[in-house]
């Protein structure tokens, strides 16, 4: 007589069928150093694409040298609100981990880092008259944002844990909602597995690296150096794959002349 109490048969147990559809997949399996590239979207962006930032991006752009830098006076927080202006839109969960973060309790050097970035962020974007309001979600999108989180967390080497990708899912079901009724709408993410998640959304993203190249197409006073130095600082608070991170000012250099952005690629 079998045991009731024995673990049943694996030949036993329900199939699972694949969260993401086959064919909402990019093609072949997502690596996890492949950033899902729009090759679309030139160096210097597109001024009338919406942009909804992750966590990790507002840290990266935000994160400040400690103890302060001399030689690094350039306000790159200040710069990205201007160069966004009317056109970031911050999802909830962003908003309350960014406030989270700015108030953490870490110990170690890096949360030190980490908590600098987000106070940073908090009092740039979410305090202040100019202070940006999240997006609210409906009933629908809640739905929707806890599919996505199973669809991220579906990809190769990703965490698997319940509370993990809720910032990346609700940029992705928004930014997606908010598409679907016109224009154009970017994420901008740090993340591998959110690039891919959205690319299968039809969404484009675009990682710290690529929004400090932005930057500095709409401001020649962003040298290169400057640019690398402080992708590298923002890396070590929040890094970007290693396949995509520059390694010298190349991705940073203009390429039209220093006259107009036409032949930037």
């Amino acid at each position: 007589m079998p045991d009731p109490m024995a673990s049943p048969s694996p030949a036993l147990m329900p199939k699972r069928t694949a969260i993401i559809p086959p064919a909402a997949r990019p093609p072949g399996p997502p690596h996890p150093a492949l950033y899902a590239v729009d090759p679309t979207i030139s160096r210097r962006g597109d001024p009338q694409y919406v942009a909804w930032p992750d966590t990790g991006v507002l840290l990266s752009i935000h994160a400040s040298p400690n103890p302060p830098d001399s030689h690094d006076d350039y306000d790159m927080p200040t710069k990205f609100r201007a160069h966004y202006r009317k056109r970031t839109r911050l999802a909830p969960r962003i908003t309350r981990e960014i406030r989270g973060l700015a108030f953490g309790s870490g110990t170690s050097a890096r949360d030190f880092r980490v908590s600098s970035a987000a106070s940073t962020a908090y009092t740039k974007l979410l305090l202040g008259d100019d202070a940006l309001s999240p997006v609210e979600l409906t009933t629908e999108d809640a739905k929707q944002v806890e599919k996505v989180q199973a669809q991220l967390r579906a990809l190769p080497g990703a965490d698997q844990s319940p509370h993990k990708h809720g910032g990346e899912a609700e940029i992705i079901v928004l930014a997606a909602k908010a598409a679907a009724g016109g224009g154009r709408h970017v994420i901008l993410a740090n993340d591998v597995g959110a690039s891919v998640v959205a690319n299968a959304h039809g969404l484009s993203s675009r990682h710290a690296a690529d929004v400090i190249a932005e930057l500095s197409c709409s401001d020649p006073t962003l040298d290169p150096n400057t640019c690398l130095r402080r992708f590298r600082l923002g890396n070590d608070v929040s890094g970007i794959p290693a396949a995509c991170a520059p390694t010298d000012t190349t991705p940073f250099q203009c390429v039209s002349g220093g006259s107009t952005c036409a032949l930037c690629p």
